[in-house]
C-alpha cells in the first residue's frame, strides 16, 4: 500500500510529529506501506490574497 502524507504546516512542528506518529502506527499495523512525505511549505506556494478573482472570473485568473 502506498501512502501519501501531506503536511500543510508552515514548520516542522506539530503537525509533523503527528504525521510522524501517524506513520509508525500505519507501518506497524500495515507492514508493507510505503510512505511518501510532502511538505507544502517547501513547495514556494504564494499565499492566497483573497482577491476572489479565480470565483469571479475563473481560475487562470489567478494572480499567483
Amino acid at each position: 500500500m502506498k501512502i501519501l502524507m501531506l503536511d500543510a504546516g508552515p514548520r516542522p512542528g506539530n503537525t509533523h510529529r503527528a504525521a510522524c506518529a501517524a506513520q509508525s502506527e500505519i507501518a506497524a499495523q500495515c507492514p508493507g506501506a510505503t510512505f511518501e512525505k510532502m511538505r507544502l511549505a517547501d513547495l514556494g506556494l504564494p499565499l492566497c490574497t483573497g482577491c476572489s478573482l479565480c470565483l469571479r472570473e475563473g481560475p487562470d485568473r489567478c494572480p499567483h
